[in-house]
């Protein structure tokens, strides 16, 4: 994955968009075949239970709706559209109904005891929130801040969050490491304090005037506590799970996707409607004698290229699109802030885990 950006750059600007879903087709059969030969079988002996399809059916509906709806929801105007309404409707009831079929079924869909321990529930709600809500964000924000706020290509957005990519790839086996040694505890502290500290005061810093280089630079940091979150988080959900390994595994993938989809959402609405905030105040603030001026002067400058009239409308636009410009540059700051305060969110549970732990060992 931390690849995937620079190399779905390439592809879509020399190949065709498309061949980056075709691309994964091989990879797919590659890993089904490696996973049927080497993966070895599991030493539970566990009576294969029957799948409730009602509750499936239920939370399938729910699901698929719902993803609909998040990544639809901007382009559609949200509830003013009556898909909008309509899916809301559809996942809120089939959520009801869900819990409803649970409830009064002799074998769950989900074994809900599973979220009594305690490490497992502080590691899906790690994952939900800061990776799903949070990291999400980011991954979304990233290449459209190097495209179409920095007008670089998309190979070249691509090359510019590969430094991003880099360190997540070098910190992954690092914190794999690191959490056989120190405990998987410790180095998720660490990287979710990384991580903090670049979604709230690193990354809100990058605007339009930032150099390209320099703002590969700033994701950084953002790279070393990504590679460093994800083995402890997932070593820690796990680990005391024995043969709920595989629903806790299938829990924490379907979090991570739904999580994901609000992520993604959010960081839609708040760019639009930042931008839009942004646009207005810029507006408000504006001199009307200054403008008149400025606009004096550009006609001025290039008068001698269009008639009149064209100079005109031409003078007013450029005004319209620097504005626009710099909207557009506050509205990413503001942006990435928001995916630092969905991080800080993200954050509590780790923040309980940490006192739950000191307390015991006072006590111990």
């Amino acid at each position: 994955p931390a690849l995937g950006p620079t190399l779905g750059g390439y592809i879509t600007e020399y190949l065709n968009w498309r061949w980056v879903f075709y691309i994964n087709i091989p990879f797919g059969i590659l890993t089904v075949l490696l996973a049927i030969f080497y993966l070895p079988e599991t030493s539970f002996n566990r009576v294969k239970e029957k799948l409730n399809f009602i509750s499936f059916f239920f939370m399938s509906s729910f699901t698929i709706s719902l993803l609909i709806l998040l990544s639809k929801g901007q382009q559609l105007g949200w509830f003013m559209s009556d898909k909008i309404v309509y899916l809301t409707i559809i996942s809120v009831f089939s959520l009801l109904f869900y819990i409803l079929s649970e409830i009064l079924s002799k074998k769950p869909l989900i074994d809900f005891s599973i979220f009594k321990i305690k490490e497992f529930s502080v590691g899906i709600l790690v994952y939900f929130l800061t990776l799903g809500f949070s990291m999400y964000q980011v991954f979304y924000l990233l290449p459209i801040y190097f495209e179409n706020l920095k007008q670089l290509t998309t190979f070249q957005a691509g090359i510019h969050i590969l430094a991003l990519a880099a360190f997540i790839a070098l910190f992954s086996p690092i914190a794999g490491m690191l959490s056989d040694k120190w405990g998987e505890e410790k180095v998720l502290y660490i990287s979710t304090v990384l991580y903090l500290f670049s979604t709230l005061f690193i990354l809100p810093k990058l605007n339009y005037y930032t150099p390209s280089f320099k703002a590969a630079l700033m994701t950084v940091p953002l790279g070393i506590s990504m590679g460093m979150f994800f083995a402890p988080v997932t070593t820690l959900a796990l680990r005391n799970l024995g043969e709920k390994t595989s629903l806790g595994t299938g829990l924490m993938h379907y979090v991570r996707f739904v999580g994901g989809s609000f992520g993604t959402a959010i960081a839609t609405n708040e760019l639009y409607k930042n931008t839009y905030k942004h646009f207005e105040g810029i507006t408000s603030m504006q001199n009307y004698s200054y403008v008149s001026y400025f606009l004096e002067k550009i006609k001025g400058t290039f008068g001698l290229f269009t008639t009149p009239d064209i100079l005109d409308k031409k003078a007013k636009a450029l005004i319209y699109n620097v504005q626009q410009l710099h909207s557009f540059s506050f509205s990413f700051q503001d942006t990435f802030f928001v995916a630092g305060l969905f991080g800080l969110l993200g954050a509590l549970p780790v923040l309980f885990y940490f006192l739950t732990n000191v307390f015991s060992d006072k006590r111990g």
